[in-house]
């Protein structure tokens, strides 16, 4: 998560000068919308906070559960933790913008690559995601399709 996390935050306009609150929302964001997680718990919020190297905040479970007694809410309590309420993440989306669109795919694509067990197909598919954040769109179509027909990744893996 170390990396992609990091992808994320650094994608983000002006994210040094944001305040911690305001990166809790975003990392919420992360969480559920970008990897999928069914819920972010204080815990997973804080964790995005230490992968990119910040103090995380004294205050993430409160801020949580404060956030999800606010009018509107931004947060609804769902399956142990806490998702964006539909407004507050469309919201965040389009206040990310266009240009978070490859660190967004790229880290949906980190997450997968955490699936794959070890071995040379999980070597192989983090060299499809290299080529693909490095630009290199056709390399990384044709290594996607050569993936996909591995007989040691299973096709569930790759679909999402």
């Amino acid at each position: 998560m170390t990396d992609a996390v990091n992808r994320f935050y650094n994608s983000i306009e002006n994210s040094a000068g944001l305040k911690q609150a305001k990166l809790i929302d975003l990392f919420v964001y992360y969480l559920t919308a970008e990897l999928g997680e069914n819920a972010a718990t204080p815990t997973l919020v804080n964790d995005c906070f230490a992968a990119c190297d910040l103090a995380p905040p004294a205050r993430t479970s409160a801020h949580l559960s404060e956030g999800s007694k606010s009018k509107p809410p931004k947060f609804i309590k769902a399956n142990g933790g806490y998702k964006l309420q539909r407004h507050m993440r469309e919201a965040l989306s389009k206040t990310l913008g266009a240009e978070t669109t490859t660190a967004q795919t790229s880290a949906v694509l980190r997450g997968i690559e955490h699936r794959v067990p070890d071995g040379p197909a999980k070597e192989f598919l983090k060299e499809t995601i290299d080529c693909f954040e490095a630009g290199a769109n056709r390399a990384s179509i044709v290594m996607a399709w050569i993936l996909e027909r591995h007989p040691s990744i299973p096709a569930h893996i790759l679909r999402r």
